[in-house]
């Protein structure tokens, strides 16, 4: 695949989003396949960044070449305005001691990316991880028909029997874990010799553990000695976390409004979408299915992205024109 730099505005004046926009190696000749070709918008679950799409992407565009039926035109992945490269560009803009993120406003440029991307609803696919998920879903509530599809990799959802107090508790532990987080390393090595101690990084695929730490880290400008520290800083990132509630509130009160057809990926020993939340929400949706994937956990985009292409492009060819 060939991959071209591209930067987005944002939703709010200022903000700038980096993005990489991916293209099949050889095009086709055939002038009908461009016009009804698919452009794929991703978007990246919170603390990561826009690569971590990669290893899945080959495969897709490798896979999507062998069928007659699905043409691939280009996928989309951006940063979202506080992570990977896009947190670079909007630092001035940035508050220091932020408490909280909504969700909303990474919707908002979810919906500016679709708007600059000038595809029609038939031809664009949204898909999105954790955060990046739920920011789709909350995208096409907030302006149905911005999308003809949605893959949606592990959304966070608001089961039915956990109230308010529960789902703001956990998510002050999660962040107030979070900004204990390590986020400085020597090396790019350490950094990897590092996520491979931890369990919850244990299980990528060593393509994924590279990814990050290639794109996930800058080397600190004020650091006397060789110092590499984390894109999206911790603060930022808990700050994501704790501006949640009201996002997946909205969506899990309002399934019935998303009318185009939806997949929704299950990780089999997941901690934050369980089986059970996810066929009762894929039951109020029209046009709804779910799958599970044995073996993974929250982060199974990057702990087995070949069965994640491949999920993907079948979704995307059985639901094409839709």
């Amino acid at each position: 695949m060939r991959v071209q730099k591209h930067i987005f505005q944002g939703s709010t004046k200022g903000i700038r989003l980096a993005a990489n926009i991916y293209y099949p190696s050889h095009e086709i000749s055939d002038r009908a396949s461009h016009n009804n070709g698919q452009t794929l918008l991703f978007v990246h679950a919170n603390g990561f960044h826009k690569e971590l799409w990669e290893e899945s992407l080959e495969r897709l565009f490798s896979e999507a070449a062998k069928n007659q039926s699905c043409y691939i035109e280009k996928a989309v992945a951006f940063d979202v305005r506080h992570s990977g490269e896009s947190s670079g560009l909007n630092a001035q803009y940035f508050d220091a001691g932020i408490e909280s993120y909504s969700w909303y406003l990474n919707a908002r440029d979810v919906l500016a990316v679709a708007d600059q991307l000038g595809r029609s609803c038939s031809q664009l696919v949204g898909i999105g991880h954790s955060f990046g998920a739920s920011s789709t879903f909350l995208a096409e509530l907030m302006r149905p028909c911005t999308f003809g599809r949605i893959f949606a990799i592990e959304p966070v959802i608001l089961p039915e029997h956990i109230g308010s107090n529960r789902v703001e508790a956990r998510t002050s532990t999660v962040a107030t874990n979070t900004l204990r987080r390590r986020n400085a390393w020597s090396s790019e090595q350490e950094f990897i010799e590092y996520i491979k101690s931890k369990q919850v990084y244990a299980n990528w695929t060593p393509k994924c553990q590279h990814l990050y730490s290639k794109h996930g880290l800058y080397l600190d400008p004020n650091a006397t000695v060789p110092r590499y520290k984390l894109s999206c800083s911790p603060r930022f990132e808990a700050a994501t976390y704790k501006g949640s509630f009201q996002a997946i509130s909205q969506i899990y009160s309002n399934p019935h409004m998303l009318r185009c057809p939806i997949k929704i990926i299950v990780g089999e020993n997941s901690n934050v979408l369980t089986v059970d939340s996810a066929v009762n929400f894929t039951a109020k949706i029209p046009n709804a299915s779910s799958t599970v994937v044995a073996g993974t956990s929250h982060l199974l985009l990057m702990e087995n992205p070949t069965h994640i292409s491949d999920l993907l492009l079948d979704f995307i060819a059985v639901n094409k024109g839709i």
